[in-house]
């Protein structure tokens, strides 16, 4: 795949509504180095326009697929069958953190 004359690998995903594959994301195999994503990085953890900094997300790996805490959600995906689970208040989050993250939820003063 081309992008702006650059050459490219993509990963496709399966669009089941257009029974159709879809451009996931794009990729080069040029060599980078650690500093290289350092501009990106910063973006992602600061500016008010990212994602991850506007929201609660936490997500592991499993050995069937993925879980996901984000915002009020709690995404099992096992399989490739997805369950979500609402989150009542701040208290049933920090049991899912504990549970599902092993995080030890104690909040200090």
């Amino acid at each position: 795949m081309l992008v702006d004359g650059r050459s490219y690998l993509g990963v496709a995903k399966w669009n089941v509504a257009k029974q159709d594959f879809a451009i996931d994301y794009i990729f080069s195999t040029e060599e980078r180095e650690l500093g290289d994503f350092a501009a990106m990085n910063e973006f992602h953890q600061t500016s008010p326009e990212s994602h991850f900094a506007r929201s609660l997300i936490c997500t592991l790996p499993t050995e069937d697929g993925r879980i996901t805490l984000i915002n009020n959600k709690l995404v099992r995906t096992e399989n490739g069958k997805r369950q979500v689970r609402l989150i009542r208040d701040e208290n049933h989050r920090d049991e899912m953190l504990e549970k599902y993250f092993h995080m030890d939820m104690v909040y200090l003063p």
